[in-house]
């Protein structure tokens, strides 16, 4: 049994890491903690030539998630660069470690539901999440969100352990760092041990004083050094997304659409395992797992701007009470045998299904990186010892080019300055551009066909359809989305 419960762990590893080489690009919610990753461990301590320092984005970040991953990554990185000289090794080599983080904390969530229930419902779990798409995909995905799934993750397991003290520590570090919302589950949480007296309210106080003034005081001293100013980075987030509300200019959904379109879309079929999960200990699985989930996400649906990656962390929970559902029917008696079975087979049968969802989903997400692809093939055109000086728009920044992919630095100057006018003095001194266009005839290409030549184009992802006609049925749709320019000598 231990043994098949290692084996189900590292296959669990393996798909992370099969994600992350098939989609081993970034998209923009993810540049910040990736570009500061890059400046950590190329420019060390040399703070003016960061990224951030340029392109600060909206809301100021912390700088301790990327610095834990840089300083764990720093040994293997260093021989990464001596021997091949290819940072986008490197890139890869951070977002495993990242992953191996997340891992981390998801196998000590599920060691505290082998003992909460059992060794069967701890693998269920486990192979429950590696058919699904969104947990996956996400786990090796320098996100703020994924920084703190890690340690939510060590927090959940510490509170299913009724390690209570632990529980508060790690949870308050995570909300005073990294995501202020999730101090919404924490505290429903908290709320349980609370009216169940795991821990006193005197303790909690001075563990929640201490852990409070103990981790501002951290990020403060930490991030202020990086950001040449001071600041408290969450503190900022929490104010700019909750007190002036300015998430929904991002976008907004619908009240429920986290559980009519989020939750769905995560668990895949998995989902309609949840209901068996309360054939047994139905107090125990609605108090420590249902409750906080639910709760969380009910709560946090009144922030406008909605986004999977916001509930990321109530995935494995969820999955978990659809494990438990699979276990108790298991052990259920029933009259009829065939029925039993049939339904078992089905139970089983839905995690192919779910893997050749997540296949489909891989793929096409595969195909959303234009500006990394772009940027690549700028490489394979020109020489690396040719002058060029190339100027990346904002679409192709925002899909997949990172400092990681600048592989001819010491020869190109790679510029992502916006607002240029195009054809302006500025523009022209440019030696190539990235310029974001649907075709030849497209306006934004238009005002360059007197100054520059079309060198390459990249297709990405516009839609699927069906065609009943010829199998598979369903075809990806494909649209030039990133023009290579050449200026014209």
């Amino acid at each position: 049994m231990l043994k098949s419960s290692i084996l189900i762990k590292v296959l669990f590893i393996l798909v992370v890491l099969a994600h992350i080489l098939y989609c081993p690009y970034n998209k923009v919610e993810e540049s910040f903690n990736l570009q500061a990753i890059h400046d950590i461990l190329i420019h060390k301590l040399n703070i003016n030539e960061y990224d951030h320092l340029k392109f600060p984005g909206v809301v100021p970040r912390t700088f301790l998630g990327p610095l834990i991953i840089a300083l764990i990554s720093s040994p293997f990185a260093k021989l990464i660069i001596e021997y091949t000289d290819n940072l986008f090794l490197v890139q890869i080599l951070v977002r495993f470690v990242l992953a191996l983080l997340v891992s981390s904390g998801f196998f000590h969530f599920t060691s505290s539901i082998k003992r909460m229930f059992n060794q069967n419902v701890e693998k269920l779990t486990l192979l429950i999440t590696i058919t699904q798409f969104h947990f996956m995909f996400y786990t090796g995905r320098t996100l703020p969100n994924i920084f703190a799934l890690a340690l939510f993750l060590h927090s959940m397991g510490y509170w299913l352990k009724n390690r209570q003290i632990h529980f508060v520590v790690t949870s308050a570090a995570n909300i005073l760092i990294f995501r202020s919302e999730l101090s919404i589950i924490s505290g429903l949480m908290l709320l349980v041990s609370l009216k169940y007296s795991k821990i006193s309210f005197l303790k909690l106080i001075i563990t929640g004083s201490i852990s409070l003034i103990g981790f501002i005081c951290l990020s403060v001293l930490v991030d202020s050094y990086f950001w040449k100013y001071w600041l408290w980075p969450e503190g900022e987030v929490l104010w700019f997304n909750t007190i002036l509300n300015k998430s929904h200019e991002y976008g907004t959904s619908p009240f429920l659409w986290y559980f009519y379109s989020a939750i769905p879309r995560a668990l895949l079929l998995s989902l309609f395992l949840i209901p068996f999960g309360f054939i047994t200990q139905r107090k125990k699985v609605f108090k420590y797992l249902l409750f906080p989930a639910i709760g969380f996400v009910f709560i946090y649906s009144f922030l406008p701007h909605k986004e999977l990656r916001f509930i990321i962390y109530v995935i494995p929970i969820l999955n978990t009470i659809a494990a438990k559902g699979i276990d108790d029917f298991c052990k259920l008696r029933l009259k009829r045998n065939f029925v039993k079975n049939l339904i078992l087979l089905g139970f089983y049968a839905h995690l192919i299904i779910n893997l050749v969802i997540t296949s489909g989903f891989l793929h096409v997400s595969r195909l959303n990186y234009p500006g990394a692809q772009a940027l690549n093939k700028l490489h394979e055109i020109e020489s690396k010892e040719s002058k060029v000086n190339v100027h990346i728009d904002v679409f192709s920044a925002q899909t997949g080019i990172s400092r990681f992919l600048e592989f001819n630095k010491n020869k190109w100057v790679y510029d992502k300055t916006e607002n240029i006018t195009p054809v302006s003095k500025e523009m022209l001194m440019y030696t190539h551009l990235l310029v974001e266009a649907e075709s030849e005839n497209d306006p934004r290409l238009e005002v360059y066909k007197s100054t520059h030549k079309i060198q390459y184009f990249v297709k990405a992802y516009n839609g699927i359809y069906f065609s009943p006609a010829k199998f598979p049925f369903v075809k990806i749709k494909l649209i030039p989305k990133i023009y290579i320019l050449k200026k014209k000598h």
